[in-house]
């Protein structure tokens, strides 16, 4: 998953920019005469003045590397970037103290009548995100349906019915990993789990591997049955189910260790 700075400009101070740029490629234009020379020659147009920005700290390194290469074709304009959050960079920019702000979050809609003008959207730098958690699960699974919900903050509570489907309880942990092909893993984990339940296996937990040369193990030491992950996605439900039931039955029988090819 990738995040995504914005940032949000005046347009007042986008037209002062661009009306400058204008002046620069339309007025300087000139003309060498007397040496039969008629080739134009544009002057450089110098910018002063100061545009002020506050907003997101994630760019910040980034738009100060920017600034001081512009400062170097520009010296008489000055550029600010305070920093300070995406939340202060957008209030900073409704209440008409900075022209431009640094932010990972759009305005919402009833904040923008607060905006002194209209503003428009630069998008600047993107980099990786890591969804983080603090709670007692192992393997917490949570899809891009699930994800972009809590980051909507439609979903505000872990036990929340979208993220109880997506992760079952397997003895006091919710790991489910969504699957794909044939069989997704999501699937074939809720028939293993709901077989192994049903023929009694209690104390009993289950798991995928990367296993490529057998389909199915019957750990009795570590009292898990296992699928391997990759075979599972090119099978389909009546080997799945096959399998697992197989390694169920040696599980049942105290066999120390079997594995199914």
């Amino acid at each position: 998953m990738q995040r995504f700075k914005a940032g949000i400009v005046r347009m007042t101070a986008l037209s002062v920019v661009l009306a400058l740029g204008a002046a620069a490629c339309g007025s300087d234009d000139k003309t060498t005469a007397g040496s039969g020379d008629t080739t134009p020659t544009t002057a450089k147009v110098q910018l002063t003045g100061t545009l002020k920005g506050s907003g997101a700290t994630f760019p910040k390194a980034f738009y100060e590397v920017a600034i001081e290469s512009f400062k170097a074709e520009q010296p008489g304009l000055t550029i600010e970037y305070a920093g300070g959050g995406s939340g202060t960079g957008r209030q900073n920019l409704q209440d008409g103290v900075v022209d431009f702000a640094g932010s990972d979050g759009l305005v919402k809609d009833e904040d923008k009548p607060k905006y002194k003008g209209e503003f428009l959207y630069f998008p600047t730098v993107a980099a990786p995100i890591t969804v983080s958690y603090n709670i007692d699960v192992t393997d917490l699974v949570l899809d891009a349906d699930t994800i972009a919900k809590i980051f909507q903050r439609q979903i505000t509570k872990w036990d929340d019915e979208a993220i109880k489907t997506l992760n079952m309880p397997v003895e006091g942990c919710r790991v489910i990993v969504q699957g794909f092909g044939n069989v997704g893993s999501n699937a074939a984990r809720i028939l293993a789990v709901t077989l192994m339940q049903q023929h009694g296996l209690v104390g009993w937990t289950f798991k995928f591997d990367h296993a490529r040369r057998r389909f199915g193990c019957c750990n009795f030491t570590r009292r898990t049955i296992s699928l391997s992950r990759p075979l599972t996605f090119l099978n389909d439900d009546a080997e799945v189910r096959d399998t697992i039931l197989h390694e169920i039955a040696h599980a049942l029988a105290g066999l120390p260790e079997h594995e199914r090819r």
